[in-house]
């Protein structure tokens, strides 16, 4: 566990420590944008290792690799979205996922190639907590992710302008042991039904989620990222329902990639999407042809945006 996260460091996503330990994890990576690569090469950046979008970026790259003209095909891991869109920036990456909130910390970074699913935000909290609302957590210890990673910006867009809390950089797994043990109060997460280190955590250590409602609607406008879900009682095992946010993750490539790989990955999108889904996979509209195209307010590639054009008409 990191001490406090500041609101520079969450907006810090280019060349630190997070970023050089993402690129460490996967095999064959790029080093920096200076890395030689033969044309036709490309580069996926996913996310913590084992985690959703890793999981994805690695499918992807497969099918990339297997399908058409593209040459070697590399996934490189990362703390999540803000470090994508610093490796999209620097050209280290040529593709990522990130969560469609975290865009807007560098909106010239990248533009999308298409939008993967909706995915659901969870504030959890040991079941036997005097927590009941988000209001309670003012002040409080929030583990939020990785350095780098969408949920970090999540939390500083969400949770520390109203309540002041205390945010603090921890991988899921180490976040998880953290709310356990008591050493913070609360876990921001992005997910679907509960990852595996979550689902064994609750055998032992009970949890419930807190309705983030009132936080979700102070965001709303005509771009605003986040649309107000419900979270059924049953995923947490809670006596109530509980409102909170949900937000696209998007596929995001370089401004400059080119337009025939564009439209080759728009192509295999299409033509691939239930062999592209992680499982298991918590997210809604996984892949859906008919949201494929539906970012905004992120900017479609040309490339991408006349390929469905050509594809649906």
């Amino acid at each position: 566990m990191t001490g406090r996260v500041a609101r520079r460091g969450l907006l810090r996503v280019a060349g630190g420590t997070a970023l050089a330990a993402g690129l460490a994890g996967l095999g064959p990576a790029v080093a920096s944008s200076g890395t030689r690569r033969s044309a036709g090469d490309l580069v996926v950046a996913g996310g913590e290792l084992g985690g959703s979008f890793t999981r994805f970026a690695r499918l992807l790259g497969g099918e990339l690799r297997d399908s058409g003209p593209v040459g070697h095909v590399r996934v490189v891991a990362s703390g999540g979205s803000l470090d994508n869109l610093a490796l999209l920036r620097s050209g280290a990456a040529d593709l990522a996922p990130s969560l469609a909130d975290a865009v807007a910390v560098d909106a010239d970074a990248a533009v999308a190639v298409a939008r993967l699913y909706q995915t659901t935000l969870h504030c959890l909290v040991r079941d036997g907590s005097p927590f009941r609302s988000a209001g309670d957590l003012a002040g409080r210890r929030v583990a939020v992710g990785p350095l780098g990673s969408g949920s970090a910006e999540t939390a500083r867009r969400l949770l520390e302008p109203t309540l002041g809390v205390d945010l603090r950089a921890a991988s899921h797994a180490t976040g998880a042991v953290a709310l356990a043990g008591g050493s913070v109060d609360a876990l921001l997460w992005w997910g679907g039904q509960p990852s595996p280190e979550l689902a064994s955590l609750v055998r032992t250590h009970p949890l419930r989620a807190l309705d983030l409602g009132a936080l979700v609607d102070a965001t709303r406008g005509p771009a605003a990222p986040y649309q107000s879900v419900r979270l059924p009682r049953d995923v947490w095992d809670q006596a109530d329902d509980v409102r909170t946010a949900g937000v696209a993750v998007h596929l995001l490539c370089r401004p400059a990639l080119d337009d025939a790989t564009v439209a080759h990955v728009v192509d295999t999108l299409l033509a691939a999407g239930p062999q592209l889904v992680p499982q298991p996979s918590g997210g809604l509209q996984y892949l859906a042809p008919a949201s494929l195209f539906d970012t905004y307010p992120v900017p479609l590639h040309p490339a991408a945006a006349r390929r469905y054009r050509e594809r649906h008409g």
